[in-house]
């Protein structure tokens, strides 16, 4: 019994064998089928022929076909059903050894062979249920394969594509524990509806109340651990840190897991896939270029990184993009780059993404050195996404580690070329959310980049750590970080940056630790929000207006303008201009006073012009005698007490220069 893959029929394009001209059966006559457009009766043109049983097994059997008296094929002198792999030439002899007839193609011809192989041509060339293994449908597809029935893989499986490119288009699912590796996919290839799932179900945490509330004590985390692949992630090294105390409370059981169904696509070009999905999945894109995830259909993380472009050996990776889609859970990041650089055109990168709950960072291009070489990240786009209570961080952008600083920088930058954290990383970076984060929401270093409308909200560390070296930052807003009062500042840049247009709000209390801003080396401009101003520290707050500024006061009897020099204290007021009513709401008068700090208390100094609605000022007089220093410009005086306050007296400072001292009254 010989197993085959039965695709065509042998039969006459006529309901029996005839002769061309007369019609009549070609009794006792021959058959001779071959490969398309040739002659066969050669046998060096001739392909193998099978009977079809009834219980669907097959049997190769010998040419010449015999028709019998009336024109149907026999063999051992019963009709029999034959049929072949693939399409055919076919000729026709009479019993006297003349040919009758010759088909070049039979498919073009039979009207019922055509259906199938259009619809075959026009949807699938190959269905998965008709062959073994992956490898036979892969190796008979000319340009489309269905997966119709599920797949269980073995890992490390290899599947050779042959260079074609080809639509894979996934009805069912592949299942198993490791990687399924598909190499040689033609460029244009396109992969549809792939989904993942592990054979086995691992033992995972889900540190998140069922209202996004973090769990941080590690004997309440432990006492989430169940078996899902829906409902967690796989616990690491990297909780051990998170969560103080898990290692030693988790059953071993739960520890050194590594479940990961994984469909890795290698060294390919310009392979998409589109709607992946899965329970523990994962999708590796090793050292491949022009590759797109789009539209990831929510799958659920296994203990790898849900979406990976590496690139460690060979090129460096280019073109490779995460775009649209969402994903969950999963162990390590849900999108992850590895030595990928898309170059002046910034060709690769993160649009329009959505991480829910990844065990580390949402989206982050690795630091520091794999193996033998570098893993950094150049030139990418980080655009209109979003990331949603990640363990750790929401995108961690960076390219030197900082908790383990390197001396050198294989296969990249030298350290003397850039020094730590100041790589020339030209991301394009655009409309990123945060929202939840256990670590810092937004991270990055860096130098000479622009970076616009980052928002961060209700994260329990720092709302953004800025690594970063003369770069720009537009419109950043965070909002009630640090929520866990850890040691930390909500916002911190360590080297000299300009910041334009800071928001910095919330309806959480300030917390005890750590400063709002932190930038003891930037400019920082057009910050709005209820800032505690001992709590900023910048090299220079520049609030330039271009046009007409109004302070309004709604609910209140005053307004206020209040000036603090951080060098003279971080908690006074050295200066203020203020703004009262005379009277009650609606008097229609008001005084205005401007003010000092002396002696550390503030406004201890002040001028006050239309007190009580006088239509005057009062001046304050220095209460001793005043020192001729005392006096800064000239066309100036200053009043001055003298004798125990029984003189009043004046120093002047003339035009040019020259003092002198005038008595104003003797009391």
């Amino acid at each position: 019994m010989t197993d085959i893959t039965a695709n065509v029929v042998v039969s006459n394009p006529r309901p029996i064998f005839t002769e061309s001209r007369s019609f009549k059966a070609v009794a006792n006559g021959k058959i001779y089928i071959g490969q398309i457009d040739t002659d066969p009766v050669n046998p060096a043109n001739q392909i193998p022929v099978y009977i079809e049983n009834e219980d669907g097994s097959h049997v190769q059997i010998a040419q010449p076909l015999i028709i019998n008296a009336a024109g149907k094929i026999v063999y051992n002198g019963q009709l029999v059903k034959i049929v072949t792999v693939q399409g055919h030439s076919m000729a026709i002899y009479d019993s006297y050894g003349s040919q009758v007839d010759y088909i070049a193609n039979v498919l073009k011809y039979d009207p019922d062979q055509y259906s199938i192989e259009a619809d075959k041509k026009f949807k699938y060339s190959v269905k998965l249920s008709d062959y073994l293994t992956l490898q036979d449908a892969a190796s008979a597809a000319v340009d489309g394969l269905l997966i119709d029935v599920d797949y269980h893989f073995y890992s490390g499986e290899t599947v050779d594509f042959g260079g074609k490119a080809l639509t894979i288009d996934c009805k069912a699912k592949f299942i198993g524990d490791g990687n399924l590796i598909f190499t040689k996919l033609g460029k244009g290839s396109r992969i549809a509806g792939v989904f993942m799932e592990s054979t086995t179900t691992p033992w995972v945490i889900k540190p998140w109340t069922d209202d996004n509330q973090w769990l941080t004590d590690a004997a309440a985390v432990v006492a989430t651990l169940k078996q899902s692949k829906t409902d967690g992630y796989q616990p690491t090294v990297s909780d051990y840190v998170k969560f103080p105390g898990i290692e030693t409370l988790l059953p071993p059981n739960a520890k050194g897991q590594n479940i990961t169904s994984t469909l890795e696509i290698r060294e390919c070009i310009g392979v998409e896939v589109h709607r992946a999905s899965g329970l523990m999945a994962g999708f590796l894109f090793r050292g491949c270029h022009f590759c797109k995830m789009v539209d990831a259909n929510n799958p659920s993380g296994g203990k790898d990184g849900i979406i990976t472009f590496e690139n460690l050996s060979g090129d460096w990776g280019k073109g490779n993009y995460v775009i649209g889609g969402r994903t969950s859970y999963g162990s390590v990041s849900s999108a992850q780059f590895l030595r990928n650089n898309g170059g002046f055109e910034r060709d690769g990168g993160v649009i329009g993404f959505t991480s829910y709950r990844a065990g580390e960072s949402g989206v982050k291009t690795w630091q520091g050195t794999v193996g033998s070489t570098t893993s950094r990240n150049y030139n990418l786009q980080f655009r209109d996404s979003v990331v949603i209570y990640p363990v750790w961080d929401g995108f961690d952008l960076g390219a030197d580690t900082d908790m383990n600083p390197e001396l050198d920088r294989p296969g990249d930058y030298p350290i003397t070329q850039y020094p730590l954290h100041q790589l020339p990383l030209n991301h394009l970076i655009d409309n990123l959310l945060v929202r939840g984060a256990l670590g810092v929401g937004f991270g990055m270093d860096g130098k000479g980049m622009y970076v616009s409308n980052i928002t961060v909200e209700d994260c329990a560390g720092s709302g953004a750590y800025l690594l970063t070296h003369e770069s720009v930052f537009t419109n950043i807003a965070i909002i009630d970080t640090n929520t866990k009062d850890f040691q930390a500042n909500q916002i911190y840049i360590s080297g000299a940056c300009r910041v334009n247009g800071l928001r910095l709000i919330g309806i959480r209390s300030t917390d005890g630790q750590g400063l709002t801003i932190d930038a003891p080396n930037s400019t920082v401009s057009g910050i709005t929000g209820m800032v505690d101003p001992s709590r900023i520290n910048v090299a220079n707050l520049a609030e330039e207006g271009l046009g007409n500024i109004r302070a309004n006061s709604f609910g209140y009897d005053s307004a206020a303008i209040k000036l603090r020099i951080h060098k003279l204290s971080k908690t006074l007021d050295s200066g203020a201009l203020y703004s009262h009513i005379n009277g009650g709401a609606g008097s229609g008068s008001a005084y205005t006073q401007l003010t000092a700090i002396s002696g550390s208390t503030p406004d201890a100094v002040s001028l006050k012009v239309n007190h009580k609605d006088c239509r005057g000022a009062e001046i304050p007089f220095v209460p001793d005698i005043a020192s001729d220093d005392f006096i800064k410009d000239s066309s100036c005086f200053l009043p001055y007490w003298e004798n125990n306050s029984t003189s009043l007296k004046a120093l002047v400072k003339k035009p040019n220069g020259e003092l002198v001292r005038l008595t104003l009254a003797t009391l």
